[in-house]
């Protein structure tokens, strides 16, 4: 981990729970400053971008969502890509 690469020290717990999971939390001596946390961040997308092939893909989302946003208005004509899954209509718009 980013963290314990640049703190040996440090030890991983589990932090306070959330809606969908739970926060990391740290055990150690030291409290992080802005600084710290700016290296941890350096050292992560260090570390995401030597192990990922940054990918870009299309954004497909239902029909109502871009209906919502009114890009299906505007777009409407161009469209070049619909699909439906289990009776919803999903769009790839132009804009992609």
């Amino acid at each position: 981990m980013a963290v314990q690469n640049l703190f040996s020290e440090a030890e991983v717990t589990i932090g306070p729970w959330i809606e969908k999971g739970f926060y990391y939390d740290f055990d150690m001596k030291l409290l992080f400053t802005q600084k710290h946390l700016r290296k941890i961040k350096t050292e992560l997308l260090a570390r995401i971008y030597h192990l990922y092939e940054l990918l870009y893909t299309p954004h497909i989302n239902k029909l109502g969502l871009w209906k919502t946003s009114e890009h299906y208005y505007f777009y409407k004509e161009n469209i070049y890509y619909q699909m439906q899954i289990e009776e919803e209509l999903y769009h790839n718009l132009p804009t992609n």
